[in-house]
């Protein structure tokens, strides 16, 4: 059996009820939610799920169209860096699956999303583009607030390339297949 890691972030770490929601959205018959992490001063959430490819495609659509419906990313505030209602969607391969056919099914989600949610995609990391796309802190580059100038700089991969108000809702999302990633935060107590 093929299983992928999908770890979605979302533009939303301060409404439980609203976070709730999008992780029933997520859920369904093949893809179990591992982990669920929201933090109210990045007003972000992080859910990590795992499942069966098209499966868990299935759930990454719902969980994608469920956000960008609910978070008006003209309202969004929050420390951590971002573009759109779901920033970034990685899809990491687990078992009997390359890192070559997860970008398939990263291509694939991007595609889908972009033509029925009509939401900038930009690929990253083994699906970039272009080598500089790999890096996601480049994309992300002046987030979300100049995200109508990258539109016209750095057109996306998929969707829109030009600013509206479905896409000032929305923002854009950042799609693509990588390996594991460990990352961490810290609390410094300092100020230099």
């Amino acid at each position: 059996m093929q299983l992928v890691e999908a770890v979605p972030n979302i533009s939303e770490g301060r409404n439980n009820a609203l976070i709730k929601r999008m992780v029933q959205a997520a859920t369904r018959p093949g893809v179990r939610v591992l982990h669920v992490d929201s933090n109210p001063d990045a007003n972000r959430t992080v859910i990590t799920l795992l499942g069966m490819p098209n499966e868990l495609l299935q759930s990454l659509f719902s969980l994608i169209q469920t956000a960008t419906r609910e978070i008006d990313m003209r309202q969004h505030h929050g420390a951590h860096p971002r573009l759109g209602a779901v920033d970034v969607c990685p899809l990491v391969p687990l078992q009997n699956i390359s890192l070559k056919q997860v970008a398939a099914h990263a291509h694939k989600l991007a595609c889908r999303v972009a033509d029925e949610l009509h939401i900038p995609v930009y690929l990253y990391e083994e699906n970039a583009s272009a080598q500089a796309r790999r890096n996601l802190a480049f994309i992300r580059r002046g987030e979300y607030e100049n995200l109508a100038e990258k539109l016209h700089k750095l057109p996306p991969d998929f969707g829109p390339q030009n600013w509206n108000e479905h896409v000032a809702q929305t923002g854009a999302i950042v799609i693509g297949a990588r390996k594991f990633l460990i990352a961490f935060n810290m609390s410094l107590s300092t100020q230099d």
